[in-house]
Order: C-alpha cells, then sequence, then structure tokens
C-alpha cells in the first residue's frame, strides 16, 4: 500500500513539473531595480546627447560607482540649444578641459543627496565637482519653478538611482567664469564704485581667484550709480569729496575711500541667504569687513532684512530686491539701496566657528564630509 501511495504521489509531483511554466525564465533578473546615474542615463533617450558627453569626458563609469551624486541632467534640447550658441557642430568637438568642466559644474558628490525639499532661495551648502556653488531660487509656482543660477528650470526633479538623485533641467548649467571684477566692469550702472575700487588698488583683489594656490571669495555690498545720484554723487570725485578723502595716496588703509571701499567687501563666498542665516535663537549678527575693526550688522525683523539698523529703527540700509546673488566665479556681488557708509553697529551675539578663516575655507576639504582625517596632512606634517 504505501509503495502505492508512494508511486501516485511522484506521478503527482511529475504533473505539476510538467503543467507549470516559468514565465521568467528567458529573462535577466538584478538583483534591484534602480541602476546606478549613468546607466541610467543611457536607457532614456531624453538624455543620449548628456551621455555622449559623459563618455567623451571619460566620466561615465565614475557616475556607476558606490559614490553619492547629485546631478543636474538637462534634456537633449537643452544640449543642441548650448552647442548652437557655443558653435559646435557636436558634443565630440568641445575642448576636452571645457566639456569636462561642463560636466563637473552639473554634479554635487556628498555624503548627502540633495532633493528638492531641501532647496531654497539660495546656495546650496556643497560644492560641485569643479569646486563651484550653485545657487536655487523659487519663482512663481513655487515646487514647480525651482531654477538653478536663475537659468535652468527643473522640470523633473527627485530621480532617485542607486548612487544619487538626478535633477533634470530646460537648460545646460553653463559655468560663470567672470569674477566679481569683471561684474563690476561690465555694468554701466557700478561706474562710480568701479573707480573707487581701481583707485584704493581693490579692484585686483576682485579679480583673483587663487591665493597662494588656495581659493579666493569675495562678497562686495556694492552701491549703484542710481544709490550714489540721489544722495547727490555724480562722479568719484563726488564720493571722494563727500568722505573727505582728500588728494592723497587712496590706497592707504587710513584713506577714507579705502577704508570705505574696504568697508564694502566680506572675504567669504556669501550668497544672502549665508547673510541670512543667523546663530540660534538671535535674529541680528555682526559681520566682519576687510576694513580693520570694521564690522557690519544684519538684522532680521518679521522677515525682512536690514543692515546696520540701530536700536529704534531709525536708520538702516536694505538690500535692493531683485539685485541680490548676482553670482562670479570667486563670490558675489548684493546692491545695497543707500551709501552706507562705515558705521558702528550695536553689539550682537556672535557664534565664533574655529574653522571660519579664509585660509581654512579655501582648503577643498573645507566642509567636506569625512575629511577630519585629512586635516593632518595640511597642518602637522613637517
Amino acid at each position: 500500500m504505501r509503495k502505492v501511495i508512494l508511486y501516485i504521489g511522484l506521478l503527482l509531483l511529475m504533473l505539476c513539473m510538467t503543467q507549470c511554466n516559468d514565465k521568467l525564465k528567458d529573462d535577466v533578473l538584478t538583483v534591484y531595480d534602480k541602476q546606478p546615474i549613468g546607466l541610467f542615463l543611457e536607457t532614456q533617450e531624453e538624455f543620449s546627447e548628456w551621455v555622449k558627453l559623459l563618455k567623451y569626458t571619460g566620466y561615465y563609469n565614475a557616475l556607476n560607482v558606490k559614490d553619492q551624486y547629485t546631478c543636474f541632467v538637462p534634456v537633449n534640447d537643452a544640449v543642441a540649444n548650448w552647442l548652437k550658441e557655443k558653435q559646435y557642430a557636436s558634443v565630440e568637438e568641445i575642448p576636452m578641459d571645457i566639456a569636462r568642466y561642463l560636466v563637473k559644474y552639473s554634479m554635487i558628490c556628498s555624503a548627502e543627496n540633495y532633493y528638492s525639499s531641501s532647496f531654497g532661495n539660495g546656495k546650496l551648502l556643497d560644492s560641485t565637482a569643479s569646486g563651484d556653488y550653485l545657487i536655487t531660487k523659487f519663482r512663481t509656482g513655487g515646487i514647480n519653478a525651482i531654477y538653478v543660477n536663475d537659468v535652468a528650470r527643473i522640470i523633473s526633479k527627485d530621480v532617485e538611482v542607486t548612487n544619487g538623485v538626478i535633477h533634470v533641467i530646460d537648460h545646460v548649467l553653463d559655468p560663470i567664469l567672470r569674477t566679481v571684477k569683471d561684474v563690476v566692469d561690465n555694468e554701466q550702472n557700478y561706474t562710480i564704485f568701479r573707480e573707487a575700487l581701481k583707485l584704493t588698488g581693490m579692484d585686483s583683489r576682485l579679480d583673483q581667484l587663487y591665493v597662494d594656490e588656495r581659493k579666493s571669495y569675495y562678497t562686495l555690498l556694492v552701491v549703484s550709480n542710481e544709490i550714489f545720484a540721489a544722495d547727490g554723487i555724480d562722479d568719484v570725485q563726488g564720493l571722494i569729496a563727500r568722505l573727505g578723502a582728500g588728494t592723497g595716496d587712496y590706497t592707504r588703509q587710513d584713506n577714507p575711500l579705502w577704508k570705505y571701499v574696504a568697508y564694502h567687501l566680506v572675504a567669504s563666498n556669501a550668497a544672502l541667504s549665508d547673510l541670512a542665516d543667523f546663530p540660534e535663537n538671535t535674529t541680528t549678527k555682526n559681520v566682519v569687513t576687510l576694513a580693520p575693526n570694521e564690522l557690519f550688522s544684519v538684522s532680521d525683523i518679521k522677515g525682512e532684512l536690514f543692515l546696520n539698523r540701530d536700536s529704534e529703527g531709525k536708520q538702516f540700509v536694505r538690500f535692493r530686491e531683485g539685485h541680490t546673488d548676482i553670482q562670479a566665479r570667486n563670490g558675489f556681488l548684493h546692491e545695497v539701496d543707500q551709501l552706507m557708509p562705515v558705521y558702528s553697529p550695536e553689539p550682537a551675539t556672535v557664534l565664533f566657528e574655529f574653522s571660519d578663516y579664509a585660509e581654512i575655507r579655501a582648503l577643498p576639504i573645507y566642509r567636506v564630509w569625512g575629511s577630519a582625517s585629512q586635516i593632518d596632512r595640511y597642518f602637522f606634517t613637517p
């Protein structure tokens, strides 16, 4: 009897095996549904031109490794428009140094990915692979109208891949190569301040990208001709007279013109969002300028930013709306709505960060995740 039951069981098992069809037997199965950045882009026809650029520059394989990247990837039409503007017939005609810079400018390698929920009106904390910084801004339309560097709109956000996140954009992010000096030189509404920079010798400083092989950044609070005119100043000689700078050596630090220009300069890469970033539980801070021992204050009063506002609110300077976050490769420019003379602000809470010095900020490991182990190489190697 037991043998009969065994034979019946084997027969049923064979019958089941012949009736079952494996629908996936001819498919190649992967462990994960998601792909790394390079492989994912290659499967999407709308990114074929950018994939060509990645392969041309040799960065395609780098985007398939375990490092985490946030990539701003333009669609084919955007790449075609950029090529036409630059007068290149194809991706392969772009000089290699320019092509590589273009790719690196569009991606951030960091411990944490940048999702759209982390975007605000200001500079992203981490630099791109090229060492530059991107800014994001919201225009009318909110989350559906996020722009990068005031040029590229994010048309598809938060595309997740195994090694990061992709934001699809409608324009190529053209690297900003102009310096702070270039911006001032090419803006006809800054001619008075431009002449003041030249007379004090500060203009050459604003053209520097590196000092002793370290990156150099400046933030300029610039006064336009329009604002000078409203204060009765029509040229740089009028500014010199107003400041009582005389006819001496304007490059001397004790000269009022030099001090005035230096007072409008900060040795940092400060977007408006950085200037509006306050120590915890405070809404006022003082900012160190290039004028020795001189500070200006920034205050947040009911969501509006003020410079050098006194306790009674009778004296203050504002940023000019629509004229801030003017980007340069080595810093930012922000227009102010008054002459903004040297002023001694009231004491304010100061949060000291012992790494917040120009020499340390210039290091490639500054605020880079996992860089603590590299500190010895820069400061303690004989």
